[in-house]
């Protein structure tokens, strides 16, 4: 994920994606480098440092270094009689070239453009690009070699005053100890040290330091899982706050350290079990061991609020709730939500299909209409619980092809055990019309007719994610249980409250229900699953959700961090109301979320921890065994 860490709070610095084949096991992963403030001043040694930082990006990763390669972006002002400004991409690429002989790695071809003007005489305006050359460091790990950035805490020594510390941070600098020191040679030799610490299993998170220095990289590090942090502030100075490049953070476990190591580096900080930044430095004239404590308190702040000082900058701008508020700010919508309280026969979910197939391996039946793109990820979660499946495909290019599809999905339908209908953007994702599409094919006479039959006589399951749950909610068939006139349905899925699209990690929890599909998923489970919608928020009435709380109809609601109901954003990222999730019809057969389940895997969100498997699909196959 683009954030890691139980909030999802600490940037990543590089895209880790598996190969594009089934059961792979390998990443491609990929980092940049480019700090547009020091190559405006010094073209060349900001492009040689992007290619450093795009290195040590991607090895903080877990990418070898002998396994990197680079694609270098150049774009600069249009060229002129003036010779500073054909100076400019010379210097920047002799920069580059210098940082790829240095650390022996090739860059495989790249792109420029000298074209970076805008003038307007009459208007007395010229602008100009300042000049840029970005390094793109790319390479392939295993997948679960890929690491996070975000700082970890287990506690393994108690502190002076009771406090407890876990694993220690360590800066491996790229500041030259001499004038001698080559500064190719100490890059790779703290690359090494990395990749050491990672194969011993010594290494728990690493990050290059950023721009602000080493006690910024630290907060950005901590705020991922708000682990405390206890930094040392002579480091600070260890990693040049305007020339940090090259220099790396890493979290280490001291009890797994290897000890043929033979490496330097300096002591930063340690991890606090309180979410805490705290800054201390030795005590002037003592000689006190470690034990004793000599180290004096400089600073001590909560990391919420470092938290609000780094997010509202650019809140004002990209804002993250639908108040304007940054998240770490105080909201009403932090207050515990009472939900509706259960009241249906809790043995309703264990129900067995009374048409089971003979060979005990149900068909689900996927559509695949324009836009959508869920399906595979779909078809393969079904798949690995047993299922058979099918894609049919609409076609809409002409009116013969769309009646062609309605008749072939019909027919596909009565063969189905499980209809699926997927997530994505379907027909675009068209303002007020997400599923939409979708919705009108259901409530066509013959796709209704077979969805009817299929409920009604042979006691199959619907599910729908995303756009599919759109759909359902569109049709009646949640929460009704069957399809009814668009003009009857008194729920539906309106733009999230922060008005616009939204993706991200969210937590959501089992509540009590009657649905066959959460059979195997106890009451109170909380899962972190990924949602990606603009029109996620479900408009009820008031007395309409708590009959259908009552009647079990509500199987999923977001929760906070505590795992309680929430309804302020991130938590509840589309402010749907009474925080729900998802929608069952009144025998639990038919289910509707927006959380995509579908999107899971041992090596899918990696960086964002906890448990990210809910068993709908497996429930689903054994609803008719």
């Amino acid at each position: 994920m683009p954030f890691g860490g139980k909030y999802a709070l600490t940037e990543t610095q590089g895209m880790a994606a598996l190969l594009p084949k089934t059961g792979a096991c390998t990443a491609s992963v990929m980092a940049y480098g480019f700090d547009p403030y020091l190559t405006e001043t010094d073209p060349f040694g900001g492009s040689a440092y992007a290619v450093v930082t795009s290195v040590a990006k991607l090895i903080a990763s877990g990418v070898a270094l002998d396994t990197i390669h680079l694609s270098l972006q150049e774009y600069f002002s249009h060229m002129d009689e003036n010779p500073l400004q054909w100076g400019q991409p010379f210097s920047a690429l002799l920069g580059a070239f210098s940082a790829q002989m240095g650390l022996k790695i090739a860059a495989i071809g790249g792109k420029d453009s000298m074209s970076g003007n805008y003038r307007d005489e009459a208007r007395g305006i010229n602008i100009t690009v300042p000049p840029t050359l970005a390094a793109f460091a790319a390479g392939t790990v295993a997948a679960d070699k890929v690491r996070s950035g975000a700082l970890q805490w287990t506690a393994q020594k108690p502190q002076v005053g009771g406090a407890r510390a876990g694993h220690v941070v360590i800066l491996l600098s790229q500041s030259p100890q001499s004038p001698a020191t080559d500064e190719w040679e100490l890059f790779k030799t703290n690359m090494k040290t990395l990749e050491a610490l990672a194969a011993a299993g010594a290494l728990k998170a690493a990050y290059p330091v950023s721009s602000g220095g080493v006690a910024a990289t630290l907060a950005v590090m901590a705020f991922g899982s708000m682990t405390g942090v206890e930094a040392y502030a002579d480091s600070f100075a260890k990693a040049d706050p305007l020339n940090y490049q090259g220099s790396v953070l890493a979290e280490i476990d001291e009890g797994a350290l290897p000890a043929e190591l033979d490496a330097t580096w300096i002591l930063s900080g340690r991890t606090l079990s309180e979410p805490v930044f705290r800054i201390v430095r030795p005590l002037p004239g003592t000689a006190l061991s470690e034990e004793e404590n000599p180290e004096a308190l400089v600073a001590e702040t909560h990391l919420e609020v470092l938290r609000r000082a780094y997010e509202y900058p650019l809140s004002q701008v990209y804002p993250q709730t639908s108040t304007g508020a940054t998240v770490a700010e105080p909201s009403d919508g932090n207050a515990v939500l009472k939900l509706p309280a259960f009241n249906a026969p809790a043995s309703l979910g264990a129900k067995k299909c009374k048409n089971a197939p003979g060979n005990g391996a149900p068909l689900a039946v996927l559509p695949v209409f324009p836009g959508t793109n869920c399906e595979w990820d779909m078809e393969m979660a079904f798949r690995k619980a047993g299922a058979q499946t099918r894609l049919v495909i609409f076609r809409n290019r002409n009116r013969e092809e769309i009646a062609e599809s309605i008749k072939e999905m019909a027919a596909a339908f009565r063969e189905a055990q499980i209809i699926a209908f997927s997530g994505g953007s379907s027909a675009g994702d068209e303002p007020d019309g997400s599923g939409k599409f979708i919705a009108n094919v259901i409530h066509s006479v013959p796709i209704a007719d077979a969805i009817t039959e299929f409920l009604e006589k042979r006691d199959g399951l619907i599910l729908g994610i995303s756009n599919g749950f759109q759909a359902l909610i569109k049709t009646g068939l949640v929460p009704n249980g069957r399809i009814v006139p668009s003009t009857s349905i008194t729920s539906t899925l309106a733009c999230n409250t922060i008005g616009r699209h939204i993706s991200r990690m969210v937590r959501t929890r089992v509540m009590p229900n009657i649905s066959p599909w959460l059979s195997l998923e106890e009451e109170g489970a909380i899962h972190v699953i990924p949602v990606s919608h603009g029109e996620g928020r479900i408009v009820i009435k008031n007395e309409e959700a708590e009959a259908l709380f009552a009647a079990g109809q509500v199987p999923f609601c977001y929760v906070n961090a505590e795992g309680n109901p929430a309804m302020a954003e991130p938590d509840n990222p589309n402010g749907s109301a009474f925080a729900i999730e998802g929608l069952s019809s009144p025998d639990g057969r038919i289910l509707g979320k927006m959380a995509h389940s579908e999107r899971c895997g041992k090596f899918v969100h990696i960086n964002v921890p906890g448990n990210k498997r809910q068993k709908i699909f497996e429930a689903g196959v054994a609803y008719f065994k």
